[in-house]
């Protein structure tokens, strides 16, 4: 500081993320048959299951983006453990992150890593394993593993050698979530079969901060594989420890 003359601003480092659109449809149908039969009404079911039905979808999408994006970036945020997953493989994961590592506050694993580590005495809690707030609910909160909320899901990648599993440790800004346009079930009346046909579509941005889509999508939007390839992804921030994610992967044997 001087009293002689003004501060100048600096400019602040400009970082282009860049996600993707994901395009999604699905169609259902209900006959009147199925109707009169079931004695309930077959389309309100169909909208209650859609809903489930998409959560997973976007679920799916988002792990994509993670293995593909995260892949991008593994020289630097991921551990590679040649055996099982351990406690100290969890604090190496961090330590990737340096003093940045305590942003990491939750743990994605596949089921076959999660029984693993409960076999290891390594998880306390209930574990966030099929219906997630059912669980939550019931358990009272989080199961953890030094100190992260634990999320199971068989989603998670594993290896074309059958026995090598990828973790994700994360914090929960890390990811981005948006939506074009919201949920929507248009539905039709299929008059000459007798059926209630409902359509629904969704348009959403999955995006893990701190990269880029480089890639060209073969159609007019990118397929889940597309996602999950690391060369349509590219680092974007100067400092690593602004992405706040990181991978492990173990084995089972």
């Amino acid at each position: 500081l001087s009293t002689d003359s003004a501060l100048t601003p600096a400019n602040l480092a400009t970082y282009l993320d860049i996600g993707v659109v994901c395009a999604r449809g699905k169609a259902w149908g209900a006959e009147d048959m199925a109707r009169i039969f079931s004695g309930s009404d077959p389309v309100k079911e169909i909208v209650r299951q859609g809903v489930n039905y998409w959560g997973n979808k976007i679920d799916t999408a988002s792990l994509n983006v993670a293995v593909g994006a995260g892949g991008s970036i593994a020289a630097t945020h991921r551990l590679a453990v040649n055996g099982k997953l351990s406690f100290s493989d969890m604090v190496d994961g961090k330590a990737l992150l340096g003093d940045n590592g305590e942003v990491l506050t939750e743990a994605l694993v596949h089921s076959a890593v999660y029984y693993q580590l409960i076999k290891d005495n390594l998880v306390s809690g209930f574990a966030n394993i099929g219906d997630v707030y059912n669980s939550v609910i019931k358990s009272g909160g989080f199961s953890n593993v030094l100190g992260l909320n634990l999320w199971v899901t068989d989603q998670c990648t594993i290896g074309a050698d059958g026995v090598t599993y990828t973790s994700h440790l994360f914090a929960k800004s890390a990811m981005y979530l948006g939506y074009q346009s919201a949920l929507d079930f248009e539905p039709y009346r299929n008059t000459p079969k007798g059926a209630d046909e409902i359509y629904s579509r969704v348009y959403f941005v999955p995006h893990l901060r701190g990269v880029k889509w480089t890639g060209t999508a073969a159609g007019v939007t990118p397929t889940n594989a597309e996602l999950a390839t690391t060369t349509n992804w590219s680092k974007v921030v100067g400092d690593d420890k602004e992405i706040r994610y990181v991978s492990i992967t173990s084995k089972l044997t």
